[in-house]
């Protein structure tokens, strides 16, 4: 059995890169790392957005080769308990529409999808769906 520890990214963790060193001076964001057999096998970005109370799963990635092992139950679980501690009601994604997998296992994990809008990335438009977990 493959065990998932994930853990708080830190500075010390990752190459010294000016772009990392913004991303993790920003007191907004949490990273999340999922490890199997000693290995990074996934990772999760998290976003406090404060002007608009919302508490993000900005990214969410899992190897490939990983996948099935319960590593983003766990990271889906470690993002929960972050977004607690932050007094956060809910947990909100945004999830490419033709990524009917990635959909329907949010959907499995209780995420209501609310909305659909434009994604942006350069030149590139993808819609995307919205939604959140309701944090009980």
């Amino acid at each position: 059995m493959v065990s998932a520890t994930p853990r708080r990214w830190t500075l010390a963790d990752l190459p010294a890169v000016p772009k990392l060193e913004a991303f993790f001076a920003d007191p907004d964001v949490t990273g999340l790392v999922a490890e199997s057999d000693g290995t990074v096998a996934g990772y999760a970005k998290l976003y406090q957005a404060r002007t608009e109370q919302r508490f993000y799963m900005h990214q969410l990635y899992v190897l490939p080769s990983k996948q099935g092992l319960g590593l983003g139950h766990c990271l889906m679980a470690c993002a929960e308990e972050c977004a607690r501690v932050v007094a956060a009601d809910r947990i909100w994604l945004g999830v490419m529409v033709k990524n009917a997998q990635a959909v329907a296992w949010y959907k499995k994990l209780g995420y209501t999808i609310t909305e659909t809008a434009p994604f942006v990335m350069g030149s590139t438009t993808v819609d995307h769906y919205i939604g959140y977990l309701p944090l009980l």
